[in-house]
């Protein structure tokens, strides 16, 4: 007996795009791919119209995440809860919501994340709008077996931060008293925190910030030919040499960068819409 052929990724993404499309009951414009979760935010989630990731055949029946409807910024989805590499994802899986939102009919991502700083001009918590990674991870979601409709074979990157966005996000977070920044992101696969070595080499290789997020889905979106913002929310300033994380502090500024990026997203959403 022959086993039947496992869809292709981009059968996947037709299966999962047009099924979000049908469940929202109508086609975003934006998404919001939260990887570090929506913080105050997730009382604007349209809980009636939240379409879980499993229930989405593309996904895969153990896919963790949904889509859903902000409330009062038409026309913005949010996914959040979804695959993480830190958790032992495939880069193809966190990439994957960036694919299927474009499918669906998106315009425009926006992805956000938890960040340390490598500078000490990076002050936590605060936001850095990403102008461009340095993938020392080296992990991308373009590496599984590509349909060319998803987007070209050799995407070129220089372009990945839409430069018009990164601008009124900057300039949205000046009015609303939100500390912000430019800078470069560079990105580990996690769970460990850094080394000092690897911070050391980071920031000499030209990063502001390093996550474990953000990069993957970014590389999927731009990818796609979705206009793309990143931005990093910084939970955690630069440390001494022989100075250990401070997961309780880490926390209250995770809490903090979260009010802040929410801010951010929402009025640039509604600016967008």
């Amino acid at each position: 007996m022959v086993a039947p052929r496992a869809a292709s990724l981009g059968e996947r993404v037709d299966q999962a795009g047009e099924a979000l499309a049908k469940r929202l009951g109508a086609r975003p414009r934006v998404v919001w791919i939260a990887e570090g979760g929506l913080g105050p935010a997730a009382s604007r989630v349209d809980a009636g119209s939240a379409v879980d990731a499993s229930a989405l055949k593309g996904f895969g029946r153990d896919a963790p995440g949904r889509f859903a409807w902000m409330r009062g910024a038409d026309g913005l989805v949010a996914f959040e809860g979804g695959a993480l590499l830190a958790d032992g994802a495939r880069a193809e899986e966190v990439g994957l919501p960036a694919w299927i939102a474009r499918r669906a009919g998106a315009e425009i991502a926006i992805v956000t994340g938890g960040a340390g700083a490598l500078e000490p001009a990076v002050a936590a918590p605060s936001i850095l709008g990403v102008e461009d990674h340095v993938n020392f991870a080296g992990l991308t979601p373009l590496r599984a077996p590509l349909d060319e409709k998803l987007g070209p074979r050799f995407p070129d990157l220089a372009q990945a931060y839409d430069e018009e966005l990164l601008a009124r996000a900057e300039r949205i977070a000046a009015r609303l008293g939100v500390p912000f920044r430019r800078g470069v992101l560079a990105a580990t696969a996690g769970p460990s925190l850094e080394t000092h070595a690897e911070r050391a080499f980071l920031r000499g290789a030209g990063a502001h910030a390093v996550a474990q997020s953000i990069v993957v889905p970014v590389i999927a979106a731009a990818h796609a030919g979705l206009r793309t913002l990143a931005l990093a929310g910084i939970v955690e300033g630069v440390k001494a040499r022989r100075a250990y994380a401070d997961p309780a502090a880490m926390a209250r500024a995770a809490a903090a960068v979260a009010e802040q990026t929410a801010r951010v997203v929402l009025a640039l959403a509604e600016e967008a819409a």
